[in-house]
């Protein structure tokens, strides 16, 4: 009986964990290689910020000078020399990058084609380029000081804010913008809508928006925010120490994982289910973006102080075992589960748990 109790504890924390994902692959910008597991690395003087991924599957991350390209199964392909790569976004309307670099003394945004991975023209722009966005032929940009649109190679602000506005995300008709002020320490979110604008005040500073499924994602400051896309009931998930940088839903186990450059111990990805810690996921130094790619049910990560990109595997799902033979075995990539020594903090808190129960019940017993 004893043993069957413990069986009942133990079947939630193994399912959760099964279920939230893995490091499948480590990949090393510096020699575009890509290697099973992680693996340790240190300081790279490439580094990778924000990612986007195509409707092909192929992932676009900008770092510092260069745009890398990743395949759907985390083998790098190529890159892109663009200077003072900061800030990207991708236009599914026409298979285009836009690039945004604020390297002194030059403003710049480049366009890149996602087919043939060419810079079709890069302009000098009037102000500092924070973040951008495309949709219907019309190109958003956050800078320091509001949201404009870019005409030629200015850009004109038509709504202002009370400082830098950092990411931009669309949907459903509502343009979305998320920033901060620095010197009265709040946050905000603005949402356009055709001549109406409504800010909301955030007791976080936003480091990105994501909308996804009536919901509206910001990875902030020491907190992930959660807001109904109809109501605007907002809902914090506040951990003190933490900066999150990025934030995706997947959509194959309805898990959010987000990006966390933590101040008091090692950096990691933390799993929400809801709004309820599910676990962490452990891999690169200062995570910062994150994708899911919809080709191959990866989940890729940037890192930008080591200068990779980690490639999670939710193997937890459905979809897994079906999909795994699509890894094409010509790139030298060789899928691997987690070793021994992944598992070693769990086992030692599962040992820890049994321990304790085995004692309740012989007190009980007594």
């Amino acid at each position: 009986m004893k043993y069957f109790l413990i069986f009942l504890v133990l079947i939630p924390f193994f399912v959760t964990y099964s279920q939230i994902g893995y490091i499948e692959y480590t990949i090393y910008l510096n020699n575009m290689s890509t290697v099973s597991g992680v693996t340790p690395n240190f300081f790279s003087s490439i580094s990778p910020t924000y990612m986007v991924v195509d409707s092909s599957g192929y992932v676009f991350a900008a770092a510092v000078n260069e745009v890398f390209i990743i395949n759907p199964y985390g083998k790098v392909v190529g890159k892109i020399g663009v200077q003072g790569a900061e800030y990207i976004s991708y236009c599914n309307e026409n298979n285009t990058l836009i690039v945004s670099s604020g390297t002194l003394p030059n403003f710049t945004i480049s366009f890149i084609s996602t087919i043939n991975f060419t810079i079709i023209r890069t302009i000098n722009v009037n102000d500092y380029p924070l973040s951008t966005l495309e949709h219907n032929g019309k190109i958003y940009v956050g800078t320091y000081g509001g949201v404009g649109i870019l005409n030629n190679s200015k850009i004109n602000i038509f709504v202002n804010t009370p400082g830098p506005v950092v990411s931009l995300a669309y949907s459903n008709g509502y343009l979305y913008a998320v920033g901060y002020n620095f010197t009265q320490s709040y946050g905000f979110l603005f949402i356009i809508h055709n001549n109406s604008v409504k800010s909301i005040i955030l007791s976080t500073f936003p480091n990105f928006i994501y909308v996804y499924n009536n919901k509206i994602y910001i990875a902030g400051d020491f907190s992930v925010i959660m807001i109904n896309q109809e109501s605007l009931k907002i809902q914090y998930i506040n951990i003190s120490g933490e900066k999150f940088e990025g934030i995706v839903v997947d959509p194959k186990n309805n898990l959010t994982y987000v990006t966390a450059d933590s101040l008091f111990g090692p950096d990691y990805i933390l799993v929400l289910n809801g709004s309820k810690i599910s676990g962490e996921i452990y891999g690169g130094i200062t995570p910062i973006g994150i994708v899911f790619d919809n080709v191959s049910n990866f989940l890729f990560i940037s890192n930008f102080f080591d200068g990779t990109i980690s490639v999670i595997s939710t193997n937890g799902s459905q979809y897994y075992q079906e999909n795994t033979y699509q890894i094409p075995v010509n790139q030298n990539i060789i899928s691997n589960k987690p070793k021994l020594e992944f598992y070693i903090q769990d086992i030692i808190f599962f040992v820890i748990i049994i321990f304790i129960i085995v004692l309740t019940l012989r007190k009980i017993r007594k």
